[in-house]
């Protein structure tokens, strides 16, 4: 069963630069995106991956979505604004069981606090190779990394065993 995502700015950032915002959509029911989400992804058109997420937005891969109000505890956190609004929004639509696409650590924590379903840029990798849409992950890891984007070295080894990869950590 395809699940509901509503993705934080990092990861639909990095499946854009990556050119794999279309492979995120067929492993989804539906990618919502927040308002504040959109704009700390779009503001600046320079940068690369921008137009892939704003046609991404035109052909419907990605839904726009109004931003929920911030609950007294979430604004308190030291989350940035996206993340906030993206856990946000999952906390006001639990009913549906959505889970949310984040990556940093402090937002991935408060996540998991307020009882979301937290996945992760590498657990959909993961999900992508058992689904048969990608043949490796360590190579679009490696890709990501030379796109600027910070996978810390336990991270890809948990991620690379559970993808079939490795089957221990290197030393």
């Amino acid at each position: 069963m395809k699940r509901l995502i509503i993705a934080d700015t990092g990861p639909l950032i990095i499946f854009a630069k990556s050119a794999r915002l279309s492979m995120l959509s067929e492993m989804t029911s539906q990618i919502l995106v927040t308002n504040t989400v959109m704009h700390e992804c779009t503001d600046d058109t320079n940068k690369p991956g921008t137009n892939l997420i704003l046609k991404a937005f035109e052909d419907q891969t990605l839904t726009l979505i109004d931003d929920v109000e911030l609950n007294e505890a979430l604004n308190k956190t030291l989350l940035d604004d996206g993340e906030k609004s993206a856990i946000a929004l999952a906390m006001h639509m639990n009913d549906q069981k959505p889970s949310i696409l984040i990556d940093e650590v402090r937002g991935r924590n408060v996540a998991k606090k307020n009882g979301l379903i937290v996945i992760g840029s590498a657990g959909i990798l993961i999900a992508a190779k058992k689904m048969g849409l990608i043949q490796n992950v360590e190579q679009i890891i490696i890709e990501w990394q030379s796109l600027g984007y910070f996978v810390s070295q336990p991270l890809i080894e948990e991620v690379l065993i559970k993808a079939g990869e490795r089957n221990t950590p290197r030393p």
